[in-house]
């Protein structure tokens, strides 16, 4: 079935005009690492995601990924197809020099490097917060507090008796960084602070439980912490001016009630919300270099056609062409302009929309660049989640009890798991099967019958 499946991708991207790629890594419950490669492409006018195989990668260096998506391909005939190419941003996938996405572009020229948008503001924040004392030291605290109460039943019983909720434990990988965690406690500190007093006053609990309380405590009933991120954020809001620092003075002055000097506070908070904004302009400016790609596809939108009219987009369609030197410049703004000035495409109301009306009409031809340019918009990813996707599926498939799943037969189980709807849509597809089967050796009997 496998097999079938793989060929008839095959047949697809033939017809294809352009492809891009998606991969990205997991360590499944055997402790093996398994690398997840997907291709994105149009059938007919809708872009389709469809997983090839999970990998078993030995050598996890950028030249040993790059040559696992190598082997992978050449099979497709990607060469001048492939236009993009997505990672979630590790440094061994998304290195300028060394790293997958440049070795990548050695042999395929057009593809371009997209960063997830999934990941990118997480890693951004995620910097920003590593990179501070303070602000490590703040977030390290909070997560002391998800720990504590979930590594012990007892102590997370008492958690839902008194809050009726739980603190979550921090994952690196969730998308949302650490929000949950500080807005948990946050909204219910005074609860969790009698949870901590009933642990430390009551009989029956260990000296672990009973000193880890004290600690959390004093930390739980010192508002500083929390004051002073809000007022760093706050900070970041009115632009970090120092005209603000009166009105913050008095702030301050409610809230540490003589603990700790006025002026030192209100350095540290200006200079941690200074910090964490450079870092943050840093990171962003960084990570996010494929931005002007997307900014130059906007010329697609339907939205801006009675604009564009009036104003036609050269540095964008320069920008295009730049990137994707497949398309022919003459024509492509001939048909552009015709595009703007018939109030028909203006009504359509996104590129997918626009991708339809042409098929639909049979305007491929008349407006050939166009159509090449609308399906590289569709193609080119913006994310990495559907690999995610194939990984909430490994974990389905691969577990404790079955463990010692083969490459071959765990590919053949994801194929069937995440594309079981598009296996039935294939045409004659138990026949096909039994055809392959039939033919993979010399068996006893016979299969096939003329």
């Amino acid at each position: 079935m496998y097999k079938v499946y793989i060929e008839e991708i095959k047949r697809e991207i033939d017809k294809a005009r352009f492809v891009s790629l998606q991969a990205d890594e997991t360590t499944d419950v055997s402790c093996r690492s398994q690398f997840v490669i997907i291709l994105r492409y149009l059938k007919g006018y809708q872009p389709v995601e469809r997983f090839i195989a999970f990998i078993d990668v030995q050598d996890r260096t950028a030249m040993g990924l790059t040559n696992v998506l190598k082997e992978e391909l050449n099979c497709f005939g990607l060469k001048e197809k492939l236009i993009a190419q997505a990672y979630d941003g590790a440094a061994v996938m998304s290195g300028s020099r060394n790293g997958v996405q440049s070795l990548m572009k050695e042999v395929y020229p057009n593809a371009h490097y997209v960063h997830c948008y999934a990941h990118q503001l997480n890693l951004v924040l995620k910097k920003v917060c590593s990179s501070n004392k303070r602000v490590r030291t703040f977030f390290s605290t909070l997560s002391g507090f998800g720990v504590f109460f979930t590594s012990s039943p007892k102590r997370n019983d008492l958690l839902r008796e008194i809050t009726f909720k739980q603190i979550p434990r921090v994952c690196e990988t969730r998308w949302n960084f650490r929000s949950k965690i500080v807005t948990c406690i946050k909204e219910n500190k005074t609860k969790i602070g009698e949870c901590f007093d009933k642990i430390i006053n009551d009989e029956g609990w260990d000296d672990t439980s009973v000193w880890q309380s004290v600690g959390n405590s004093n930390t739980i009933t010192i508002k500083e912490a929390f004051e002073k991120f809000e007022l760093s954020i706050n900070f970041v809001r009115n632009s970090i001016t120092d005209n603000v620092s009166g009105s913050i003075l008095n702030d301050c002055d409610e809230m540490h009630e003589n603990r700790m000097k006025r002026n030192t506070s209100i350095e540290l908070l200006i200079e941690d919300a200074k910090d964490a904004c450079d870092k943050v302009i840093n990171e962003i400016s960084d990570r996010f270099r494929s931005i002007e790609i997307f900014k130059s596809f906007s010329i697609l939108d339907p939205k801006n056609f009675k604009f564009n009219r009036q104003q036609f987009p050269r540095n964008h369609i320069k920008n295009i062409l730049t990137n994707f030197p497949m398309l022919s410049e003459v024509k492509l703004m001939s048909e552009l302009t015709v595009l703007y000035e018939n109030a028909v495409f203006s009504d359509i109301g996104t590129i997918n929309a626009l991708s339809q009306f042409m098929h639909e009409n049979n305007l491929i031809e008349t407006f050939s660049e166009v159509s090449k340019l609308i399906e590289i918009v569709l193609v080119t990813p913006v994310s990495t989640a559907d690999a995610e996707r194939c990984f909430s599926t490994l974990k389905r498939i691969k577990t404790l009890l079955r463990n010692s799943t083969g490459q071959d037969r765990l590919n053949a189980l994801a194929v069937l798991s995440i594309h079981k709807d598009y296996l039935q849509d294939i045409d004659q597809f138990n026949q096909k099967v039994i055809e392959m089967f039939s033919l993979m050796k010399q068996r006893r009997a016979e299969y096939l019958y003329k």
